[in-house]
């Protein structure tokens, strides 16, 4: 009895072993599906979001004809929201392509603070109209040289400057520093 029960156990246990591999297949499969859905719609996408981009460009610059300042406004404002559609579309692509393996860096040697200070300035408005005092701390002797995917780099810090900005009360302050340490730069968000 004992053999026999052994026996069934022994079968069950290899049966469900087998489901839970079919499973995991399957649901790697349809990971892979989703995956390469967001990277085909996000391309889908872009193209019309490109073409209306550069008409909306030509219509800001007077090169279709003059604009009234009300017209210009509105035109501004569809510009803006067109762009930030354009930025979730490549974040989209990028999160696609981290899930797929195939996010490409490209390192070059350059001065991270530019890129710090020029990030700062793109959030310096965000941070004001929620009432965050919003600082870059360089301390004298570091020069910021360093080899560093600057687009990367801009995508992480813009992300992190911008959640600081959110989650911090009005009142507060967001604090992005550079430090030294032997042959690494620390970049901090606080």
């Amino acid at each position: 009895d004992q053999v026999q029960e052994l026996d069934k156990t022994s079968k069950t246990l290899i049966q469900r072993d087998f489901e839970r591999s079919q499973l995991s297949e399957q649901l790697r499969l349809m990971d892979e599906a989703k995956t390469h859905f967001v990277a085909v719609a996000a391309h889908q996408l872009r193209t019309p979001l490109s073409a209306i981009k550069w008409s909306l460009k030509l219509l800001l610059n007077g090169d279709v004809g003059e604009l009234t300042p009300v017209q210009k406004e509105y035109i501004k404002s569809t510009y803006e929201t067109n762009e930030n559609t354009i930025k979730l579309i490549d974040d989209l692509l990028d999160v696609s392509r981290i899930e797929g393996g195939r996010f490409e860096y490209s390192f070059k040697e350059g001065d991270i603070t530019e890129v710090i200070t020029k990030m700062v300035s793109l959030f310096d408005l965000s941070a004001q109209n929620k009432n965050v005092k919003l600082v870059f701390e360089k301390p004298a002797g570091v020069s910021g040289i360093v080899k560093f995917d600057a687009k990367k780099i801009q995508m992480v810090l813009e992300n992190l400057v911008d959640n600081a900005i959110n989650y911090t009360p009005p009142g507060g302050q967001v604090t992005v520093s550079l430090a030294e340490d032997s042959d690494k730069i620390k970049i901090s968000v606080a």
